[in-house]
């Protein structure tokens, strides 16, 4: 049974082979700590720590068009910058760090019709050019298909559009 089939078991109540279990990824230095204690360079880490593995089709998800990235402020700790999703958050220039969050595109309903284009399903570019190959391809992937671009789910898009106060 290969994890696309055991997740769809456990979907469907049934019992896998084996259960499912996902990260979103790693800390670059996690990744080197561990190679430091031991995991070989060329070791896969979803592999060695049995981690199943997804697939993301080839959408663009996002924010169509982009935000343009740009820094707003920096000093030798940190950035303020402006990403592609709108969102206005401080970065570490230290290390690997969550950011901090100052604001998000939509605070109020004109930020929304503001953006609302930029959120257009049909927007060209969103998919690739050989999409309907791709997709009829879809069924032999053994990975899960993760939709939407990311794990965050329906609570993660809008908080990244709105921000978790307010």
């Amino acid at each position: 049974m290969n994890q696309r089939e055991a997740f769809r078991a456990m979907m469907d109540f049934e019992r896998p082979d084996d259960l499912c279990q996902f990260e979103w990824g790693y800390w670059w230095e996690t990744v080197v700590r561990w190679r430091n204690e031991g995991l070989p360079e060329n070791a896969n880490p979803w592999d060695d720590c049995g981690i199943t593995h997804y697939f993301r089709p080839p959408i663009n998800c996002g924010i169509m068009p982009a935000f343009e990235w740009k820094v707003l402020e920096e000093n030798e700790e940190s950035r303020i910058v402006q990403t592609g999703s709108g969102i206005i958050c401080r970065e570490s220039k230290i290390g690997s760090r969550l950011p901090q969050f100052i604001k998000h595109p939509v605070s109020n309903r004109d930020d929304f019709e503001a953006i609302k284009e930029r959120l257009d399903p049909k927007a060209s570019g969103r998919y690739p050019d050989n999409w309907d190959e791709w997709a009829s391809k879809a069924d032999e992937f053994p990975h899960i298909l993760c939709l939407g671009g990311a794990e965050n789910g329906f609570f993660g898009w809008l908080r990244a559009l709105m921000g978790l106060e307010g």
